[in-house]
């Protein structure tokens, strides 16, 4: 399903340059590239990218063709043939192009020169004989992939103009045409695309003029003694639907006399298979089924001149532009081209059919008319095109009869897929001139319904397809029509089209919609400024729904005959929509359009949504609830909406009544979606309520201020914020009756709370009411408590409440007046300690990461307040700036992106802060021609930040960011971090590096530190003490601040740990694979004895996983420890203790392994 908040198909217009490159590489490196499978698998999974817009390849594709190609060896002239394991390569990838650009557009690049008959005949003999099992360990090459290439090759060189017997081979016994049958027949089961070219090599061949009189009849009578077998009980359905193709393809390319003759005895034959209706068959067996008796259905009707159809006259939109000019009337209806041979015309009353034929006919067609109901799409398309087609060889009154099918056999229900084949039946015979002008009426009135078709609970992707089938009538209509007859239902067809193209959900009905009006614009003579309109919804325009909601209905709107359309439309089918942020978009459309139209949104529009509401379904109530709330504020901002007008249908009667259902329904202490719903509505109605200026009764309000407390201490988010919203409305009445009221609730509940409370559902509630409070009551008791409450290290991981602390924070304090009222250096401190918080959840991962990016917000809120330029210190903005660089640091690309942005707007502030080495931020930050924000996306922006890490001031705010997101990282970002690191450690002096190591010790060693960022330092001097400290194994004594980490380090390898806590088992492990790194140093230091003993006592523990990873890092440090240190014999020993030793297994074993490896480490 797609995604409705941002732009919907927008996928690339062009082939990616890299991708280009990458796919040639791989072609011309075949079978190489094959065999590596992680370059397969890249180059398969980037290929597969473009099937949907295979046309981008057309202009590579020869050439990749012609690569492929050229690893292909096919046998010499009268040589044995021999199929080598490249070519199979090759010819498989081959056929992944025709899956992806189909048959038809490869073979054209394919060589076609006769000579390449027999090589390829002997090629797809040879291969049948051939065993493919093992021939590739990933079982990824299959026949039915190689002769797909191959076949697809051999329909273009088989359809030469020459006569086979010319190419019969003196050392084959066969003739080629009985061997090209052998081979087809053999493959006939391969799969769907092969077999598709099997039947199109097969059907040409036996309708070949050297073939069809010895061939044709015999090939039939062969596939309908195959199709019998479907009467068994036992069948192949593959072989079956493989015959029932090439009979098709047969009717397709032979003689329509000669098959007419047949047609009958095939119908006969065909028998069950016709009955779409009542059997479950194999859904490709129904498609072809379809494809052949119309087919068939042809062949009885020979081609001809229709005078009954309707025709237009012009058909081309230069002439109807011209003749719009010239003051022309273009109204030829019903004028066919002028037959200066009489001869040429057709009896019209009368079909050229046997009397059997026209039985069979009958058939046919009831058979396509119920193919239009099949739940398969592809069945209904082909009948819709089949119906379209035989109707273009029948008589006006057999033709009125398939119209009347079609009316009366799809429309009647309220059925989705009858819909959809009927619109599809509808637009073939609209486009084909079939739907004479007495029809149109009832067309347009299941146009209208079909554009919007939507069922309540119905599978999305078939109501897009009834939808899409309507834009194609409407394209239709245009293009066949005069002005004249259209001219009746041209607003109609106009406000439906331009609705559905600004307000559809999907993108290929929005533009098809756009497409559509369009037509109609060009081609009639007059559509309600048609021309202005589609500057505004142009193919491009209606990409991204966001925009059609909130700008492009604006720009239509201004345009009269098109502003209430757009209002009925919005609040009649998306109000209310299945899909919630439908709904959404909804609301936003209708903000913006009520300003346009005030009378009749405060009088129409408001009502229908009134009525709406008034249902049982909850969910529904919510939605439209929402609407109303977006109508009403809308109209309050206009000064347009007063509750004691007349007209006004939001009555204090209706509002009472509303009251009593709403509370009833939602003073519940159930908490399932039902109550859920009901608790959402109460909330935007009281916000409604509190807003629009009703005076209700002071219980009513005490009642809805009790009620929405309970709500903000659901579990539902929604439900959190829906009544914090409704809550901060309410409370500016609750205030103004009774204050006494509100100081008793902030004292006795919510900052007692907020002290004392450690259970999250509480601890929202609190802090949600306090965010509702008016600025009247709020104070700086209030601000220190969500301060202290933020920072409370014991109720860290009450992430919900501490974002919501926050946020209330920047939204009531910092950004209004009250910041005065708080303590500089106390909110300063909050904000540096929230922006590096790396609190995790064992099962939610880094759940800090919201708090650090309502951080990074409050910042910027902080440091742009005019009242604190004269506090702000150059420290304070250099300490804030180093917090935001840790995050453009990370792996989390909306934080990178959030912490570039907060840096730009801190480096743009006016009047301009005292920032520290502002230059070399302006660098990196403020760049011409780009956009940033996108930049910090993509691996490449480490190269930018890495040319900080040598600055004084913000040198290590950089080299911490590295190390926090270090092991967080992969792929190309992680391989750009390990190269910019390693780059900046052999450029660094060893002082340098040490330097590095002291910062690391500081970091570590401070009190209450998150286990993420002990375990981020852990990780990275795992994985950079050997490559770049290599150093400090001569005299690792004499370096106090390694020695201090590894002293660390031991303390966490020691400590005593709860069986199931996983946190610690993760420092365990981090830490015994620091210690292994000592196993390197000079066997006198002190440190490296006690690093060791403690690395044994891990591996003499119960957690059997940090025991697994550590062993196998002793083992990595063993093999390279100098022989000084180990000798080649107990280095021996100790890798194959390590490597036998089962960690999970005898308690007895492990104690014997671990006191070898004492003995051989020396420090038993």
């Amino acid at each position: 399903m797609t995604d409705f908040s941002e732009a919907i198909g927008l996928t690339s217009d062009i082939l990616l340059p890299e991708h280009e490159e990458l796919f040639e590489k791989y072609f011309e490196d075949i079978p190489q590239s094959y065999d590596d499978y992680t370059r397969f698998q890249q180059f398969f999974t980037r290929l597969y990218g473009y099937k949907e817009k295979s046309f981008l390849l057309d202009q590579v594709l020869p050439k990749w063709v012609s690569i492929i190609l050229s690893h292909v060896k096919l046998a010499k002239d009268n040589g044995n043939v021999g199929i080598d394991r490249g070519s199979l390569i090759a010819l498989y990838n081959l056929s992944l192009l025709i899956d992806i650009c189909s048959y038809k557009n490869v073979t054209k690049y394919l060589p076609h020169e006769v000579s390449y008959l027999e090589k390829i005949l002997s090629f797809i003999e040879t291969l049948g004989t051939m065993d493919l099992h093992g021939f590739d360990k990933y079982e990824r090459i299959t026949k039915s992939s190689i002769n797909r290439s191959l076949f697809a090759w051999l329909y273009i060189v088989a359809k030469n103009p020459f006569s086979l017997d010319k190419f019969d081979s003196i050392q084959s016994k066969e003739t080629t045409a009985n061997r090209i049958l052998v081979a087809c027949s053999m493959n006939m089961c391969s799969d769907s695309i092969c077999s598709k070219i099997i039947n199109k090599i097969w059907s040409q061949l036996v309708t070949r003029a050297d073939q069809i009189e010895a061939r044709m009849n015999k090939t039939i009578h062969l596939c309908l003694e195959k199709v019998s077998d479907y009467s068994n009980e036992i069948y192949n359905i593959n072989e079956i639907n493989g015959y029932l193709g090439l009979l098709a393809g047969i009717f397709k390319e032979g003689p329509r006399i000669e098959l007419a003759n047949i047609g009958v005895e095939v119908i006969d034959k065909l028998g069950d298979l016709m009955d779409l209706e009542t059997r479950e068959d194999n859904t490709l067996t129904k498609v072809f089924v379809t494809k052949l008796i119309q087919r068939i259905g042809l062949s009885f009707l020979k081609p001809r001149k229709i005078k009954w159809r309707y025709c237009r006259g012009f058909r081309s939109l230069e002439n109807t532009l011209k003749s719009r000019e010239n003051n022309e009337t273009i109204s030829n209806e019903n004028k066919s081209d002028n037959i200066s041979n009489k001869e040429e015309e057709d009896d019209e009353d009368s079909l050229d059919c046997t009397e059997e034929q026209i039985e069979k006919l009958e058939a046919i067609l009831a058979t396509l008319l119920n193919g239009l109901r099949d739940p398969n799409s592809n069945v209904r398309n082909s009948a819709a095109k089949g119906l379209g087609r035989i109707t273009s060889r029948l008589t006006k009154d057999f033709a009125e009869d398939v119209v009347n099918g079609i009316f009366g056999g799809c429309f009647e229900d309220y059925d989705t897929t009858s819909w959809h084949g009927g619109c599809l039946a509808l637009a073939e015979m609209t486009y084909r001139g079939f739907l004479l002008p007495d029809r149109l009426s009832d067309m347009i009135d299941i146009l209208e319904k079909a554009i919007v078709w939507e069922e309540a609970d119905g599978i999305i992707k078939q109501d897009e397809a009834v939808r899409d089938a309507a834009t194609f009538i409407s394209w239709a209509i245009a293009r066949t029509y005069s002005p004249d007859l259209l001219k009746p239902f041209v607003h109609r067809l106009a406000t439906r089209l331009v609705t559905v193209s600004l307000f559809d959900k999907e993108l290929n009905i929005r533009r098809a919609a756009s497409a559509a009006f369009q037509e109609n614009v060009g081609r009639q003579g007059y559509f309600p400024s048609g021309i202005d309109i589609i500057h505004i919804i142009d193919y491009t325009s209606v990409s991204r729904l966001s925009v059609c909601y909130n700008e492009l209905c604006v720009k239509v709107a201004k345009y009269e005959e098109y502003l209430k359309p757009m209002l009925d439309h919005l609040v009649e089918f998306k109000v209310g929509h299945q899909i919630v942020k439908m709904n959404d978009r909804a609301c936003e459309g209708l903000y913006h359009l009520v300003k346009l139209n005030i009378t009749y949104s405060r009088t129409v529009i408001l009502e229908k949504l009134l009525k709406k509401a008034d249902t049982v379904n909850c969910c529904l109530q919510y939605k439209v609830m929402k609407a109303i709330e977006s109508v009403i504020r809308s109209l309050t901002e206009e000064d347009s909406f007063d509750v004691l007008e007349k007209d006004n249908p939001f009555t204090l009667e209706r509002v009472l009544e509303m009251n009593k259902k709403l509370v009833k329904e939602a003073d519940t202490t159930s908490r399932n979606k039902r109550s859920t719903y009901a608790k959402l509505s109460l909330s935007y109605f009281i916000k409604i309520c509190c807003e629009c200026g009703m005076t209700l009764s002071d219980g009513v309000y005490l009642k809805w201020l009790e009620l929405l407390e309970n709500f903000t201490e659901e579990n539902s988010i929604e439900l959190r914020d829906g009544a914090s919203m409704a809550s901060k409305s309410l409370m500016e009445k609750v205030a103004g009756i009774s204050t006494i009221e509100i100081n008793k609730r902030i004292e006795k509940r919510y900052l007692h709370y907020l002290k004392e409370n450690r259970f999250d559902l509480t601890l929202n509630k609190a802090v949600l009411m306090i965010s509702s409070l008016p600025n009247s009551l709020l104070n700086e008791n209030i601000g220190n408590e969500l301060i202290d409450f933020i920072q409370d290290k014991t109720r860290l991981h009450l992430m919900d409440s501490r974002v919501y602390a926050l946020n209330c924070l920047k939204e009531r304090f910092i950004e209004s007046e009250l910041l005065k009222v708080l303590s500089f250096t106390k909110t300063i401190e909050c904000l540096n300690f929230c922006i590096n918080d790396f609190t995790c959840d064992p099962a939610k991962g880094d759940v800090a990461r919201f708090i650090r990016e309502k951080a990074i917000q409050a910042i910027i809120s902080f440091v742009k307040q005019p009242m604190l330029y004269d506090k702000m210190s150059s420290d304070i903005v250099c300490k804030f700036i180093g917090n935001l660089l840790i995050q453009a640091c990370g792996k989390n690309i909306n934080l990178r992106q959030i912490a570039a942005q907060a840096i730009y707007d801190i480096l743009t502030t006016e009047p301009s802060l005292p920032i520290l080495e502002v230059e070399a931020l302006r660098k990196i930050f403020i760049l011409k021609d780009f956009n940033f924000c996108e930049i910090f996306v993509y691996a490449n922006v480490f190269d930018m930040l890495s040319q900080l890490l040598d600055n004084n001031v913000y040198g290590f705010y950089i080299r911490y960011g590295l190390v926090m997101s270090s092991g967080y990282h992969n792929g190309c970002e992680k391989e750009k971090i390990n190269q910019i690191i390693t780059d900046y450690f052999e450029n660094s002096s060893i002082d340098k590096r040490l330097d590095i190591i002291k910062e690391l010790r500081i970091e570590i060693l401070k009190k209450k530190i998150s286990s993420r960022i002990i375990k981020s330092i852990l990780d990275f001097l795992d994985t950079y003490l050997i490559e770049c400290f290599e150093f400090i194994q001569e005299d690792l004594d004499s370096f106090k601040d390694i020695c201090e980490i590894l002293k660390y380090c031991c303390f966490l390898v020691n400590l005593k740990q709860k069986p199931s806590t996983s946190k610690s088992s993760t420092l365990k492990e981090y830490a015994g694979k620091v210690l292994s790194f000592t196993i390197l140093c000079n066997e006198s230091s002190s440190i490296r004895k006690k690093s060791l003993e403690s690395l044994c006592k891990l591996l003499e523990g119960t957690n059997e996983v940090a025991s697994f990873e550590v062993s196998k890092k002793i083992t990595e440090y063993l093999v390279i420890v100098d022989e000084d240190i180990v000798n080649e014999e107990d280095k021996e020993t100790a890798i194959n203790l390590l490597s036998n030793t089962v960690w999970d297994g005898d308690s007895k074993a492990i104690q014997t392994t671990t006191e070898k490896l004492r003995r051989i480490f020396k420090i038993s």
